[in-house]
């Protein structure tokens, strides 16, 4: 019986010994796993959080352009006789709407910004933007930007989604009224809304920024 035993103990211990590397190597393969997707999902909260602050500036800079513009050009502008209009590219005595400028300079910024576009949309448009709200509209993200923006206007709204077959940040905030436009848009006769208050929710302003997919898959 204790041959038996002892004839037994080396291919036990091979045993243990064959299992024990087996076990090990499954205990790495598996705390590497892990580090690896604990480093990637990391990595796409950093890459996620810049984008969300890299759109909010990118917004606040556009925003206070207008402002800008507003009071340092519109104002100074209406003192010498000329108009403010959407068309002003065809007239000699206008210069271009807030709004309208605003909009052209975002989209100059985007041609050099890794393809950034930027929106501005309201279910009120004026006649000229109809169909473009129309079109927009459209859209899941707009439709819910419009609704949030509207509950929570202090708040902005976004979604990380493919655009343009891109990955890509859809970041928007809400377009309120200011004390310096609700006298315009009050007293045009083509206003679609004409008892706007100061604060009230305009529209929604959006910028849709790309995100590197190098970086997302890092």
């Amino acid at each position: 019986m204790t041959d038996v035993f002892h004839s037994r103990l080396p291919s036990s211990r091979q045993f243990i010994a064959r299992h024990t590397l087996l076990l090990l190597s499954t205990v790495a393969i598996i705390s590497i796993a892990s580090a690896f997707i604990y480093l990637s999902n990391a990595s796409r909260h950093i890459l996620e959080k810049d984008s969300i602050d890299g759109a909010q500036r990118y917004l606040e800079a556009l925003s206070e352009f207008r402002t800008l513009y507003t009071s340092e050009v519109v104002q100074t502008a209406k003192q010498q006789g000329l108009l403010v209009r959407h068309d002003y590219e065809s007239r000699d005595d206008s210069i271009s709407l807030p709004a309208t400028f605003s909009m052209k300079l975002g989209e100059r910024i985007g041609q050099h910004q890794s393809g950034a576009k930027t929106f501005l949309y309201s279910p009120y448009p004026f006649l000229w933007r109809e169909a473009e709200n129309k079109q927009i509209f459209s859209q899941t993200f707009p439709q819910n930007a419009w609704q949030q923006l509207n509950a929570n206007p202090e708040q902005p709204f976004y979604s990380f989604e493919d655009y343009d077959g891109r990955p890509s940040i859809r970041f928007a905030v809400a377009d309120r009224m200011r004390e310096d436009c609700v006298g315009c848009h009050n007293n045009r006769a083509d206003s679609p809304k004409r008892d706007w208050k100061v604060g009230d929710v305009r529209g929604v302003l959006e910028v849709v920024l790309p995100m590197s997919v190098s970086e997302l898959q890092a």
